[in-house]
């Protein structure tokens, strides 16, 4: 019977083992079907694929991808302004940095005679074309051309690359990322959403996901409304027709060229526009100002008093518009308040960039075909769940309850003479540290 007990005990040790190794923070819950379309087009955005996201205090936000035969961690921003891989190349940055070795993986294609030097608003790289290996979550390219960076400047070393995710690359060398999903057979249309995650962290902790091939429906708290964008220059971009308070102020007299930009923390317009956004709120208090300007990164300080008596600010495309709080446009930091909101001069015919500060309230979802982003608003309260877990969960619960019963009955263990038998619990947990910062707040694409 002992002997019986034993094996019993094992087998169902080694189910539970085999089945809870299986799980993974991937979630992939499929939308049926007939489900109603989110799309404007009709188009039934079917989720093939998430990877998790790292939200840095509501301003930054990192993905992990893995890279090579050994499949190396590293951690990218999640760029909708620009449309292009990159890593830091191990051999090339010293203590601090993270990076990648071609020459330790053996999936890694060099071509050092094609480089390509990238200027963002704040920060540059140069480096030569790679072909390797890409995993992004669940999803594998075997082949994916990206550049493996010899210089960095101006970028934080706790950055170890940057996920283009704009709409297109015209440089032949290096397909834009939706394409090579697409071309692969990976997903069936060339779209992703991104749930930024609406809460601080600073320890590493998952707080939202990207999508690539759909959407989930679990993070939006209304239908999805589609905005035209252009395609300039690749960026995602749209035509800003007009700025405006709760009152009914109005802050622009024209429309404003701007982009989306989840590369870029701050709302970006040019001077006046910004000017004109503190006189609107200064005009609720006429005797003392409630904003002024500072010349610091953030420009413009607030009276933390008169920031409850903010209203909310309104964005309007043609045939759609959205808010946002005050929450999200003004941040408290060390008893001192300030304005969300800074200057930049026009680059390549973009007048204004919406960053995080506007996307972080809602759900969007990206498709090159229809050239729409699609914006759903999302509840304050949304949290990635973490009950996101493949369909064999259930059975490992099964598992868990059944090796509890068997334990707590002794079984599993030799009995004791007149000793009371206690159930084991399990404690299963896990967490990291990954330390996470995209560019600076003043950074623009």
């Amino acid at each position: 019977m002992k002997n019986q007990a034993l094996l019993i005990c094992i087998f169902i040790l080694t189910i539970f083992s085999t089945a809870f190794s299986q799980i993974v923070r991937l979630p992939m819950m499929k939308v049926s079907q007939d489900k109603k379309s989110h799309s404007e087009n009709e188009v039934n955005f079917l989720e093939q694929g998430g990877m998790d996201i790292i939200n840095n205090y509501n301003f930054n936000y990192l993905g992990i991808i893995k890279l090579g035969s050994q499949s190396t961690e590293l951690k990218v921003v999640l760029d909708t302004g620009s449309s292009i891989l990159w890593v830091r190349d191990k051999s090339r940055f010293g203590y601090g940095y993270n990076g990648f070795s071609c020459s330790g993986s053996n999936t890694c294609t060099q071509y050092p005679q094609i480089t390509k030097d990238i200027y963002y608003g704040k920060g540059y790289m140069s480096g030569y074309k790679i072909t390797e290996q890409l995993k992004l979550g669940n999803l594998t390219i075997p082949d994916h051309n990206l550049l493996l960076a010899q210089t960095v400047l101006d970028i934080q070393p706790t950055v170890d690359g940057i996920l283009g995710l704009a709409m297109s690359e015209t440089n032949p060398n290096y397909p834009g990322l939706l394409d090579r999903l697409k071309d692969t057979g990976i997903i069936s249309t060339k779209t992703f959403s991104m749930f930024l995650g609406n809460y601080p962290n600073a320890l590493g902790d998952v707080t939202g996901e990207i999508i690539f091939g759909g959407y989930d429906p679990l993070y939006a708290t209304e239908e999805f409304r589609f905005v035209s964008v252009n395609d300039l220059h690749g960026h995602w971009h749209i035509n800003l027709q007009q700025l405006s308070f709760e009152n009914g102020a109005s802050i622009m007299s024209r429309s404003l060229s701007v982009v989306f930009d989840s590369g870029t923390s701050l709302l970006l317009f040019p001077s006046n526009i910004v000017r004109s956004i503190v006189a609107q709120i200064n005009k609720v208090n006429p005797n003392q100002d409630s904003c002024w300007y500072t010349g610091n990164p953030f420009s413009y300080q607030c009276s933390c008093s008169a920031v409850s008596s903010f209203t909310n600010l309104t964005f309007h495309f043609k045939g759609n518009s959205f808010s946002i709080p005050p929450s999200a446009y003004t941040r408290s930091s060390m008893g001192q308040c300030f304005l969300l909101i800074g200057e930049m001069q026009s680059m390549d015919g973009i007048e204004g960039i919406l960053g995080d500060v506007f996307l972080i309230n809602y759900y969007a979802l990206y498709s090159v075909e229809n050239k729409t982003v699609g914006l759903a608003a999302v509840s304050r309260d949304t949290r990635y769940p973490i009950n996101k877990l493949p369909a064999n969960l259930l059975f490992v619960v099964v598992i868990i309850v059944l090796f509890g019963v068997i334990t707590y009955f002794g079984f599993c263990r030799k009995p004791k003479i007149q000793q009371q038998t206690r159930p084991v619990g399990l404690m299963i947990g896990g967490g990291s540290n990954q330390a996470s910062l995209i560019r600076t707040e003043q950074e623009q694409l």
